[in-house]
């Protein structure tokens, strides 16, 4: 077990030390493009590759970003063949041997060659638990955003202040930006979260709006996440459906020291921000929070906090009209 171990912790070094060499250089490799001998089916830019002939066709070509991917679920492949045909090995050694000695070799066999295989797939496994995104080796999205075009210039509002809306995003004679894309993806799919029904920001300054304009997608598929987890607990506890409705996003004016100046305002309420405001009114959705979550002493904002599924959700004080929510 000693043996084993030791070749294991050489495996976990190695690859952790070969993660470290791609993310330090996954710009570099996201522009590489090269002619293999032997092409892997599905990773090269054209279709009809002509493998007898790969280094004069173009068409066989291929991507870091899209070979590496290949090569980790090919190994995979190969890990559990290998393991397969040594625990065969193995059992055969056992059974035709009588002698001790070899029968230990034979069992030493078909453990390694198990603990190997679990190895392989158990790695599989926790990556895509995780993240699944952690398995597509996407190098190619940190070259879009090393190549990302910059911000148009900030143009000075009625306020005085800044706006930074882009040509996608931006409203004639507006300051603010429109959140159209944001919302719709909130309200898609099975587990739809709504966003108060107060009219959207249009302008810096604006009283009594709510904007989600430039929410991560990350934290606008974690909002959704716990939409659906309310509602699996409202369903299992015989409670009607989570009515989960933001109240608060990045109208970043609305919050804080109310400074219209973005840079001037300390408040996390702002585009790429990590924080939302929901509604404190629905039952289901305060059962789910005070039920599922401890309280804790940490928190983003003074109130009672509670922490679910590692987010924290914060009663806030003096109100307590909202759950201010930390991603």
């Amino acid at each position: 077990m000693t043996e084993f171990f030791k070749k294991t912790m050489g495996i976990v070094t190695v690859t952790l030390v070969i993660s470290a060499i791609f993310s330090l250089s996954a710009t570099v490799f996201a522009q590489l493009q090269y002619t293999p001998l032997a092409p892997l089916p599905g990773t090269t830019v054209g279709t009809n590759c002509n493998t007898s002939d790969p280094v004069n066709d173009p068409n066989c070509k291929v991507g870091v970003s899209s070979y590496i991917p290949a090569i980790f679920k090919l190994s995979i492949a190969i890990a559990g063949i290998l393991a397969v045909l040594m625990m065969v090995v193995g059992g055969v050694q056992y059974l035709s041997t009588d002698a001790i000695s070899g029968k230990e070799e034979g069992k030493e066999k078909i453990q390694n060659a198990l603990w190997g295989f679990l190895l392989a797939i158990g790695a599989f496994i926790i990556l895509n638990t995780i993240n699944p995104g952690l398995l597509s080796f996407d190098l190619g999205k940190y070259q879009s955003i090393k190549q990302a075009p910059s911000a148009p210039a900030p143009t000075p509002s009625r306020a005085g202040v800044l706006a930074f809306c882009t040509a996608e995003n931006s409203i004639p004679g507006r300051t603010w930006c429109d959140d159209s894309i944001e919302r719709n993806k909130l309200a898609a799919g099975l587990n739809p979260v709504a966003v108060k029904q107060n009219g959207p920001c249009l302008d810096i300054g604006q009283q009594d709006c709510t904007s989600v304009f430039g929410l991560y997608d990350a934290t606008i598929n974690a909002i959704k996440g716990v939409k659906t987890r309310c509602d699996a607990f409202a369903a299992k506890n015989n409670l009607p459906e989570c009515k989960i409705v933001i109240t608060g996003g990045t109208e970043y004016w609305l919050h804080g020291n109310r400074s219209l100046v973005m840079d001037q305002n300390p408040t996390a309420h702002k585009p790429n921000g990590t924080v939302v405001d929901f509604n404190i009114g629905d039952p289901s959705f305060n059962a789910y929070i005070k039920q599922n979550g401890p309280t804790s002493a940490i928190g983003c904002a003074p109130g009672t906090k509670y922490i679910v599924n590692g987010k924290i959700y914060v009663e806030e004080t003096p109100k307590k009209d909202h759950w201010h929510v930390c991603y």
